[in-house]
């Protein structure tokens, strides 16, 4: 299979494979958020490039450090693989569209922004390049525009509930005449749909993440089977679960709610869950489990002294481990191997972990929901 991978990652970067798509391509920032809505945006956005049969160009992602003005941007492929996405769709890299197609059909002279809303008085273009993290995304390939097209002012609409919006948008925006449909943001809808979610399948990590990832696993934990948890304590999260409403969705929510909140409402321990909800459910899941290894991911605080005085007491050597740093990307990687996974029900870096083991169907649970059922049992 490594091999495989290789091979299709050469062949992707083939000449052959910088041919022009008479289809078109669709351009788009990543602006809104960090990765974990970064992703949902770009799953979203995979899914609208098929629907309207054009080429999506890989964005770089977008990091915000403490401090920096200006967010730093890795290129697609160090993340995630680019062959399994072409099995679902056409895609190119975006520092390969700007090198190898742009020249050809998107010349600076035709460069155009795409973007919601109504050409008036006030509004005479869509502003691609206003503040960050949108400036210095479009100025890292060169990119300018020279004019705007508002397209829902011509009724169109990137949400994933339009089914006619494929032949809709070939209709109003025609590939000879606009070959390049460059978005201010992702044309997806955020959260993403439920529909979506499934594209995940086609989101591969990187050989070096990948390698990081199990390299952690074996020498750090054992090669055990464990408990991954994501904490979400930066001090920014507890201002989004201020004036909660019990039965209102919020980011992803919907997850462990549930659509018409058949699990449970709203509440600030399922938003931001106390240190005390925190250490108290990781040791009752030790308990029913049997997990005796656990993997801590937080930008933050990884309380291991915490976790390892209240799990000091349990049968059998309780192994706790955090990375220092943190990187996000191997840690999700890390949290998606794990035998249960224990997630933020609104965070969109939990569901990144969760979709990715919903497609090998391994086990999620969530901060502060009640669980009573051994989800191993027939596991370890």
């Amino acid at each position: 299979m490594f091999l495989l991978i290789q091979l299709l990652s050469i062949i992707a970067h083939d000449s052959k494979a910088f041919e022009i798509d008479p289809n078109g391509y669709i351009l788009y920032c990543p602006c809104m958020g960090r990765f974990g809505n970064q992703a949902e945006h770009f799953l979203g956005s995979l899914a609208f490039a098929k629907a309207v049969d054009r080429t999506l160009a890989l964005p770089h992602w977008v990091a915000f450090h403490f401090g920096v003005i200006v967010p730093s941007k890795t290129p697609f492929d160090r993340f995630f693989l680019v062959p399994p996405l072409m099995q679902y769709h056409r895609v190119i890299l975006m520092s390969d569209f700007m090198e190898h197609i742009a020249p050809t059909v998107w010349p600076s002279h035709r460069r155009i922004g795409f973007c919601y809303g109504t050409e008036n008085g006030n509004v005479s273009e869509c502003k691609m390049k206003q503040g960050e993290p949108s400036t210095s995304f479009w100025d890292n390939f060169g990119i300018s525009f020279v004019g705007s097209e508002f397209f829902t002012a011509k009724g169109l609409s990137v949400s994933g509930g339009d089914h006619h919006r494929g032949s809709t948008w070939k209709h109003v925006y025609p590939p000879d005449k606009y070959p390049v449909l460059a978005f201010r943001g992702a044309p997806a809808d955020f959260p993403i749909r439920k529909e979506h979610e499934p594209l995940q399948r086609y989101l591969r990590w990187s050989v070096d993440v990948r390698e990081q990832a199990n390299d952690f696993i074996s020498k750090e934990l054992g090669g055990r089977p464990f408990l991954g948890i994501h904490l979400r304590n930066n001090v920014d999260w507890p201002n989004v679960c201020k004036d909660l409403t019990p039965r209102w969705h919020i980011f992803d929510s919907r997850q462990c709610l549930g659509e018409n909140f058949e699990h449970s409402v709203m509440t600030t321990e399922i938003c931001s869950p106390s240190e005390d909800t925190i250490l108290r459910q990781v040791r009752e899941t030790m308990l029913r489990t049997g997990l005796r290894v656990l993997f801590v991911a937080s930008e933050v605080d990884h309380m291991i002294g915490k976790f390892s005085s209240k799990l000091k007491d349990l049968s059998g050597e309780v192994l706790i481990k955090g990375r220092e740093p943190d990187d996000p990307q191997v840690s999700l990687c890390i949290l998606a191997k794990a035998s249960l996974y224990i997630g933020n029900c609104l965070s969109t870096f939990s569901t990144f972990a969760r979709r990715e083991r919903d497609v090998y169907g391994l086990p999620t649970e969530f901060w502060a929901m009640n669980y009573t059922s051994n989800p191993l049992k027939n596991e370890l």
